[in-house]
């Protein structure tokens, strides 16, 4: 299994290859993981970090590493196939900001 790191106010939390979802960092033990670091290749950001770039999707960036990893990883599997999906995947990831609206 691997992983993919999401930031969140209570630390990192993994979010498991098979669904988009989060998880205890705890049950991530022994899997590979993958940060919002590890997204970029050869300098070059991924194309939901050039995306969140483009359209200025970010204010102070506390929420940004875990909004690009759980963006990263409904579209990897599939599942950002509504708004109230893409709400329901992101809601545990805390925003200093806003209300997401």
């Amino acid at each position: 299994m691997s992983v993919a790191l999401l930031a969140g106010c209570a630390g990192p939390t993994p979010v498991a290859e098979q669904a988009p979802r989060t998880v205890l960092g705890v049950q991530a033990d022994g899997a590979e993981i993958t940060t919002i670091e590890g997204l970029a290749a050869n300098g070059t950001l991924h194309p939901v970090q050039q995306a969140f770039h483009d359209h200025h999707a970010l204010q102070c960036g506390y929420c940004t590493p875990g909004m690009v990893m759980a963006a990263v990883s409904l579209i990897e599997h599939g599942e950002a196939t509504s708004e109230a999906a893409i709400r329901e995947a992101v809601e545990g990831n805390l925003c200093r900001c806003t209300g997401y609206q």
